[in-house]
């Protein structure tokens, strides 16, 4: 699972498409790969493949670029299966506004889509960008439990740390670091971010300043203009951007905004929780009975049912329109959605549950 404040994810399979952010295809090539012969392909809309490969691991197509795997090196492809970047890295992310983030000994940078270093290796952790920014991490010590300390911060397309920075260096058991100030930080969204500084959770702005300041046990990203919160830890609810408080803290878990719903959880028996959907004025529009799910994407949602099968899907009024069977999915794209069954690679299914490109068993 992701950490608790950050994304308390309620189903753990789910497959984002490009490095946490929704993936726009410029073209019929569908984003996620899938398997045939054992070997790495991509497919169009109608389940026809366009590009194979002799490669058997890679990335979802982003901004026109796969990332691949060859041997123990990683590159990137394009959409005509061509290699675009040389496999010359240690590991790779996909594209975002512009830049990927590769990995060489241990650190994380970011280059350009002809291979150019634009932010040299120099991170222990990296985001991809989001409105301009990305979130960068360092390595400064361990916990008493061996668990890493990172200290986040926020970096522009130059490299130079924008939001974030310490104005002194930091001591943490007598080590000396210049580091990055926040202890926990999520991604840009509609301008903001929110960051956490000791045990309280607050939301900066693009110029680094406290727009909503430090009072939250937890807190997660805005989405149509509103964004998951809570006091004490034990209930959630909906604040605005001004910070205030739209949708009263009661619920015991709550995600971001998708398609004008969003996932909440209530606790059914002990610390079981059961999840639904609420619209923008907190009212219950999809009756928490699930055992997780995932948000809206072409108007169906992921659903997780593992007694059942694993994940399905329903539409914005509950009613389940694929029955749980698979192992992973994706988000919709065009009508279509990457599933994966067990025991097999991913494929591809439409609305209907109705395969275009079967999972082939490996």
């Amino acid at each position: 699972m992701m950490r608790y404040v950050a994304r308390t994810v309620s189903v753990v399979l789910l497959v984002s498409l490009g490095f946490g952010h929704e993936v726009q295809i410029s073209s019929k090539i569908l984003p996620h790969p899938v398997y045939q012969n054992g070997n790495m392909v991509y497919i169009d809309t109608a389940g026809k493949v366009v590009i194979t490969t002799r490669y058997t691991w890679g990335l979802n197509f982003s901004e026109g670029l796969a990332g691949y795997k060859d041997k123990d090196k990683f590159g990137f492809i394009d959409e005509t299966g061509k290699e675009a970047i040389k496999a010359a890295f240690d590991g790779v992310e996909s594209f975002s506004e512009g830049l990927a983030a590769i990995e060489i000994n241990d650190k994380w940078g970011f280059i350009d889509k002809a291979g150019r270093t634009i932010i040299k290796p120099q991170f222990n952790s990296v985001h991809a960008f989001s409105e301009g920014l990305a979130l960068v991490g360092m390595y400064v010590g361990d916990y008493s439990d061996g668990d890493d300390i990172y200290k986040w911060g926020y970096i522009d397309k130059t490299g130079k740390m924008v939001i974030g920075k310490t104005r002194k260096p930091v001591v943490i058991r007598s080590r000396i670091f210049s580091s990055p100030k926040f202890d926990e930080a999520e991604d840009f969204s509609e301008g903001l971010a929110c960051v956490r500084v000791g045990s309280r959770w607050g939301y900066v702005n693009k110029q680094g300043q406290f727009v909503i300041h430090l009072q939250f046990q937890g807190a997660k990203s805005f989405s149509d203009g509103l964004a998951p919160v809570t006091y004490d830890g034990v209930k959630w609810g909906y604040i605005d951007r001004s910070g205030k408080m739209i949708v009263q803290p009661q619920f015991a878990d709550a995600e971001s905004f998708s398609e004008g719903l969003a996932a909440i959880a209530v606790y059914r028996s002990g610390d079981t929780k059961a999840w639904g959907y609420i619209d923008r004025n907190g009212t219950i529009i999809v009756e928490p009975r699930f055992h997780g799910v995932e948000p809206f994407s072409e108007g169906l949602a992921a659903i997780f049912e593992p007694k059942r099968g694993g994940f399905g899907f329903i539409d914005g009024s509950g009613k389940e329109v694929i029955e749980p069977q698979f192992d992973g999915v994706g988000l919709f794209v065009g009508g279509l959605v990457w599933v994966s069954i067990p025991g097999a690679g991913g494929g591809y299914i439409d609305r209907t549950g109705r395969y275009i490109w079967k999972p082939e068993k490996r």
